[in-house]
C-alpha cells in the first residue's frame, strides 16, 4: 500500500509539471518558441535577450530550419514571415520595424545563416538580432540589422571599411545525426593586406583600424566575408569584436538564394565546397 501511495505522488507531480509546461508552452505564441536544443554560440558583447520578438526563427547544425516549433522549407518561411510583417503593420520607410530573433547552432554553416537573412531581407525585415549566449552563459543576443539604402551615400573618402575575411583550412569529417560532413577546423583571416592566425589578431587589427578612423573622424563600417562551410561560431567571434569596438555598421558579404528545388526542401543541403562568391 505505501509503494503505491509513493507511485501514485509521483505520478502526481509528473503530471502537475506537464500541465505547468503545457500552460508555458501555450502562453508563447507559436512562431516564436525557442529550440532548446540548439548549441548557441558565446560573445562577450552580447546584451541581455529581452523579449519584444515578433518571430523567431530556429537552425540547426542539421539543415533545418523553423519558424518557432514549425519546422519547414525556406520558401514556407519566407511565406510565413510576410503575413507576420503583414499583420505587425508598422514600417520604417521600406522596411518593416518587427524584430526577429535568428538562433543558430554554432556548428551550422555560413551558407545557411545567409540563406535565412536573405529571406528576412525579402520580407522586409532588417531588424535581426543573433541568439547567442553571454560569457555567463545565460541567454543573449547581438545586434545584426541588415543596411538600409539612404538616398544619398557616403562618399568613399567619408568611409572607414574594416574587412574581414574568413578562410577555412584543413577539413575533417564531422558526424551529424548518422551522416558524415566535412567541416573545416583551421580558419584565417585576411584584412586589407595582412593574413591574421586568429581572433586575437582580428581583434587587434580592428582596434587600428578603428583608432585610426575616430582621428581622421569618419565613419566606420565593418564588413564580414566567409567561405560557405565557415560555422556560424567563427562568425559570431567576428562580429562580436566588430561590436566591441562599436562600429557604425556591419554587412555580410552575401550570396543568392538556392534554386527552387532546394529552397521548397525541408532540409538545407550541406555545402559541399568551401569557397566565397555574390
Amino acid at each position: 500500500m505505501r509503494l503505491i501511495l509513493v507511485l501514485l505522488a509521483l505520478s502526481a507531480a509528473t503530471f502537475a509539471g506537464e500541465e505547468t509546461d503545457a500552460k508555458a508552452k501555450k502562453e508563447t505564441p507559436a512562431h516564436c518558441r525557442m529550440d532548446p536544443g540548439l548549441k548557441l554560440p558565446v560573445a562577450k558583447s552580447a546584451k541581455k535577450l529581452g523579449d519584444g520578438f515578433g518571430a523567431v526563427v530556429n537552425l540547426n547544425a542539421l539543415g533545418q530550419i523553423a519558424l518557432g516549433d514549425k519546422r519547414g522549407s525556406l520558401d514556407a518561411l519566407k511565406k510565413s514571415l510576410s503575413e507576420l510583417v503583414k499583420k505587425h503593420g508598422e514600417m520604417e520607410g521600406p522596411a518593416s520595424t518587427m524584430r526577429v530573433l535568428l538562433r543558430v547552432d554554432r556548428d551550422a554553416p555560413w551558407l545557411h545563416v545567409q540563406w535565412a537573412m536573405t529571406i528576412c531581407a525579402e520580407c522586409r525585415i532588417r531588424r535581426i538580432e543573433l541568439g547567442v549566449q553571454q560569457k555567463d552563459g545565460t541567454p543573449g543576443r547581438l545586434d545584426s540589422w541588415l543596411p538600409m539604402i539612404p538616398g544619398g551615400r557616403a562618399k568613399p573618402e567619408e568611409m572607414m571599411w574594416i574587412k574581414v575575411h574568413v578562410f577555412g583550412r584543413k577539413e575533417k569529417a564531422r558526424d551529424f545525426a548518422g551522416f558524415q560532413v566535412m567541416t573545416p577546423t583551421h580558419f584565417l583571416y585576411r584584412s586589407g593586406d595582412q593574413t591574421l592566425e586568429d581572433l586575437d589578431a582580428v581583434a587587434k587589427r580592428i582596434r587600428a583600424v578603428t583608432a585610426e578612423a575616430k582621428k581622421a573622424k569618419i565613419a566606420r563600417r565593418g564588413e564580414i566575408k566567409a567561405g560557405h562551410k565557415v560555422p556560424f561560431d567563427v562568425i559570431v567571434g567576428v562580429l562580436d569584436e566588430f561590436r566591441v569596438q562599436k562600429l557604425d555598421r556591419v554587412d555580410y558579404y552575401g550570396t543568392a538564394l538556392p534554386s527552387k528545388g532546394v529552397r521548397t526542401g525541408a532540409q538545407l543541403p550541406y555545402p559541399k565546397r568551401n569557397y566565397v562568391r555574390r
